[in-house]
């Protein structure tokens, strides 16, 4: 009985450490599986700038893309390594697991092994000392007879349990062992693939660098084009003030003839403190707002190539350059995109970025610019998602390179902080 009882305390603990095993698996699976899912996602973005990458030509404006375009590849190249690096980690706490519950099984079978040949030969030993029978008649009386009966059958029961319990456990260590050798096998992947993306990594900061010293070879051609691009920035920002004052003296008359027209009156945007909006403007304001972080992009895929601000030029580090807005370098014949309903106010056109669509949501004003064609009028409503034109060709004619702003009243605002992160 004493053995019996030990070795139904090894078969439970046996169960409980194969079911913790399990849980603990489950959950590294989930981690796994979330890391293969980011994985997939940033291959795919590095593919989609290597595209990019490899169709920028060579002069000036467009090696400046092909700067940020490597910036961003190498970023994502980093991710990835750290991607990597995480389900390594991952594989190696699962296989230190795998190995102790490994010796664990192996320990508890050996030791089911033993005990039930140890049983088989104890009986083997006493077998022909008496036999089921005789020992049944031996008995004094009905009661003795029945409680070694009992016996005997609990002793059956008993050795048919113990060979399940040798074979449930060879079962479950067949098993652990099996994962254990694919789980070594997927670490081997992985430090390989670590490897090869480390190489890759070098190579690209090897290709920037090389870069930066062909534009600085360059400096006096490159500065002239730097301060093309900011004498047009400039117009445009005129340009789009000037449009902000018309439409802030449009909606002020929009407002007087809805004061006239209902009892509600018309508040002014206390945030902007200059557009007075009707009720119906102050409700499209406050959506517009309440969805900061989450608007959609104007482009369906692109890559920010220049963030938002005053920053050092990327390559002409004692050049300062300053944007309005963030500029989006997208596949060839890429579309544009409307952020959020709203109300076409100007289609125009701006020497150095094309016609430009700016569409007001209350308050607010959406700028594209860079537009090779427009699909849409002054005055037309559209809606979130409504193409809007298509965005003009780079040198290569392979990319397209988008400007956007967004318009807080007279305030631009950063767009990557109210656009979706990606």
């Amino acid at each position: 009985m004493e053995r019996s009882k030990k070795n139904s305390v090894i078969l439970t603990l046996c169960c409980l450490f194969t079911l913790f095993a399990m849980q603990a698996s489950t959950q590294t699976n989930r981690d796994r599986k979330k890391l293969e899912q980011e994985k997939i996602k940033i291959e795919e973005e590095i593919k989609s700038l290597k595209k990019m990458l490899d169709a920028t030509s060579t002069n000036h404006m467009e090696s400046i893309a092909r700067f940020q375009i490597l910036t961003n590849t190498i970023s994502k190249r980093q991710q990835l390594i750290e991607n990597i690096n995480s389900n390594i980690k991952g594989l190696d706490g699962q296989i230190k697991v795998l190995v102790n519950e490994v010796k664990r099984l192996s320990r508890e079978h050996e030791s089911l092994r033993k005990d039930y040949a140890h049983m088989i030969r104890a009986a083997y030993a006493n077998r022909g000392r008496y036999s089921k029978i005789m020992f049944l008649l031996a008995s004094s009386d009905f009661n003795q007879a029945y409680l070694r009966l009992r016996y005997y059958q609990q002793y059956s029961e008993f050795r048919k349990r113990q060979a399940q319990q040798i074979e449930t456990t060879q079962h479950v260590l067949t098993q652990r062992k099996s994962t254990l050798d694919s789980t070594r096998a997927r670490q081997l992947e992985g430090r390989q693939e670590l490897s090869n993306e480390k190489t890759k990594l070098q190579q690209e900061q090897t290709q920037q660098d090389k870069l930066v010293k062909s534009l600085g070879a360059k400096k006096t051609n490159l500065e002239k084009d730097i301060k093309k691009k900011q004498i047009a920035a400039e117009k445009l920002k005129k340009t789009i003030e000037k449009v902000i004052a018309e439409e802030i003296r449009l909606a002020a008359e929009r407002a007087k003839k809805s004061k006239s027209g209902e009892k509600a009156k018309p508040k002014t945007d206390e945030k902007s403190g200059v557009f007075e909006l009707t009720p119906a403007e102050q409700t499209l304001a406050k959506n517009f707002t309440e969805n900061r972080g989450r608007l959609p992009w104007p482009v369906e895929r692109g890559y920010v190539v220049e963030e938002y601000g005053e920053h050092p030029h990327p390559v002409t580090r004692t050049v300062k350059t300053k944007n309005n807005g963030i500029d989006i370098l997208s596949p060839g014949n890429s579309s544009a995109k409307a952020i959020f309903e709203g109300i076409v106010s100007r289609v125009i056109e701006v020497p150095g970025y094309n016609h430009v669509v700016i569409i007001r949501h209350g308050s607010f004003l959406s700028v594209y610019s860079n537009l090779l064609s427009v699909n849409v009028n002054v005055d037309e409503n559209v809606s979130k998602g409504s193409v809007i034109g298509v965005i003009a060709p780079d040198a290569s004619e392979k990319n397209s390179m988008i400007h956007f702003e967004l318009w807080r009243g007279t305030t631009s605002v950063n767009p990557s902080e109210w656009l979706l992160r990606r």
